[in-house]
């Protein structure tokens, strides 16, 4: 049985993931922004292994820096206990074991969570994202995932850039995940701050299908890092993002010097490779709002013209009218869907994020019971006296 000295002894260690405090739980909680925070926060506690965490009724929060026992009458904590259960049942959440503590000032309630095991396998859809030096493909991630349009100074991208030569540069030097989700009736779930872990919790605790997107350095310095990116991460399906101001004026110079007018030797060779590889792709040409007319028209027959002499077919999709065909048929790997877009315009992002929920997350299938592989990604060599940390991507088994 807990005493008064063993909830000191919790409180001298403060809150933590697996820890939450409260003064009590009113109907002031249930409001919809109040319910939807601490719901959250009781997914995030329960989120990993051992899926477990205590919620705490009765303690004092003083600025999030200390906590004092308070206590509370008996009838407040049974409103506080019945207001929590209602929570953890939205939660997909149960309270395993509970526990009223008598203290001076009153009751405390401790209430361990557990999370309840998931009823179904999520649906997961892997994108890898390929294109030149600044297309935009860090940026155009961002916009899907926040549901938020770029300001054009590359506000989009910045939760992707966390190397400090990234920040300073403005452009990608590793590999970097990110994800979106899709809720029961298909609508986009957006994240207000990626790199917040309770966040990315709560938008994967509510989705239904799950794509993430591997998004990789487009500089000629990092290309062995992007062919990894591109062969390494074993994904579902590619996306090549083809910049149209840049690569209008790249295929002119092309044409100059060697006559013939053809894509830039980075954007040719992600199209080979991401033709290699048994998944189907897209082609998304970015940028648009940039873009004149005559330069986008270059650009398109020249992207055709690349994909015919790579064996593909080449699908322009212009309205969400022609998606289900392309949907049906993207599997069978001849045809890849050409979309434009700008992210400093979320309605121009449409048609792709239709794509991408509808697109069959079956198009390859590895055994978890086949041999265990891996690529090699990183090689940490820490202070002299550590062990050196290898990381890599499974390629298959587990």
């Amino acid at each position: 049985m807990t005493s008064h000295d063993d909830i000191l002894r919790i409180l001298e260690n403060g809150e933590s993931r697996l820890t939450e405090f409260k003064r009590r739980l009113t109907k002031a909680d249930l409001k919809k922004e109040r319910r939807e925070k601490l719901i959250t926060r009781i997914k995030y506690m329960t989120c990993d292994n051992p899926f477990e965490g205590h919620f705490l009724i009765g303690i004092e929060d003083i600025a999030g820096k200390e906590w004092e026992v308070r206590g509370i009458s008996e009838a407040a904590l049974k409103t506080s206990e019945s207001i929590l259960l209602n929570l953890c049942e939205e939660a997909a959440v149960e309270i395993i074991e509970e526990e009223r503590v008598e203290t001076p000032l009153g009751l405390v309630g401790i209430y361990l969570l557990k999370r309840l095991a998931a009823p179904e396998i999520k649906e997961t859809c892997s994108v890898n994202v390929a294109g030149r030096v600044n297309s935009g493909k860090s940026s155009l991630i961002g916009a899907l995932v926040t549901g938020k349009p770029d300001d054009g100074k590359g506000s989009a991208r910045s939760f992707l850039l966390i190397h400090p030569q990234e920040i300073t540069r403005g452009q990608t030097a590793d590999i970097h995940l990110s994800f979106m989700g899709f809720d029961k009736e298909g609508e986009l779930l957006h994240l207000e701050n990626p790199l917040s872990k309770e966040e990315s919790a709560r938008v994967l605790d509510q989705s239904e299908r799950i794509v993430t997107f591997f998004d990789a350095p487009g500089h000629k310095e990092y290309s062995k890092t992007m062919i990894r990116s591109i062969l390494g991460a074993d994904a579902q399906y590619g996306l090549v993002l083809v910049p149209g101001p840049e690569e209008a004026y790249l295929i002119r110079q092309e044409e100059q010097n060697s006559g013939i007018p053809r894509l830039d030797e980075i954007t040719r060779e992600h199209l080979i490779l991401m033709s290699s590889q048994e998944a189907p792709f897209f082609v998304v040409v970015s940028k648009i709002d940039k873009t004149k007319p005559d330069e986008l028209e270059l650009v398109l027959n020249v992207v055709r013209k690349s994909l015919k002499d790579i064996g593909k077919i080449p699908v322009f999709v212009r309205s969400m009218d022609e998606i289900p065909p392309v949907v049906r048929e993207i599997n069978h790997g001849v045809i890849v869907p050409i979309v434009l877009v700008s992210s400093l315009d979320i309605d121009s992002l449409e048609l792709l994020i239709e794509l991408l929920k509808n697109v069959p997350t079956n198009s390859k299938q590895s055994s978890i019971t086949d041999s265990a592989a891996a690529y090699i990604d990183k090689v940490y060599r820490g202070i002299k006296g550590t062990n050196v940390v290898v990381t890599g991507t499974v390629k298959t088994g587990v």
